[in-house]
């Protein structure tokens, strides 16, 4: 894609009593058009302070990639951190998106998993060997007959 072709990402916030919208524009595209900072998103927040939720519209949004992600899921975050947070509709998004947030989110609950134990090292794995060999040579000198 060239650069030239695409629309720059924009966004407008209107309030609708208590609620408020935030319209989604242009290309997302993280290495064309690049990824908005967490300032920018304090700024559309802080214009929707006192709202009781946030419906995002991007009937308007153009194309787009782990930009718009990135975006989407540093929303949330801000939201979830606010003194008073509230809710996001994310009904307007596209559904691939809705998708990708799902699995970006996956297992980040109070029961998400522990991480997986690192892989043994080269070192770690010769002396597991040598000494399951060890064993195994002392278990078969025990049962030869003298």
């Amino acid at each position: 894609m060239y650069h030239s072709q695409l629309a720059p990402p924009g966004w407008s916030l209107e309030r609708r009593g208590a609620d408020a919208g935030l319209r989604l524009t242009g290309d997302w595209i993280a290495l064309e058009t690049g990824v908005r900072h967490v300032a920018v998103i304090r700024g559309i927040l802080k214009e929707a302070v006192g709202a009781e939720s946030l419906q995002i519209d991007s009937r308007d949004l153009g194309h787009w990639d782990s930009a718009l992600i990135a975006f989407l899921l540093g929303l949330r975050q801000e939201i979830a951190d606010a003194k008073q947070p509230f809710r996001l509709d994310e009904s307007g998004i596209p559904e691939a998106a809705r998708r990708l947030l799902a699995l970006a989110t996956e297992g980040t609950g109070s029961q998400a998993q522990a991480p997986a134990a690192a892989p043994a090292t080269l070192f770690a794995r010769v002396g597991t060997l040598a000494i399951s060999g060890w064993h195994q040579t002392g278990r078969h000198c025990r049962s030869s007959p003298a």
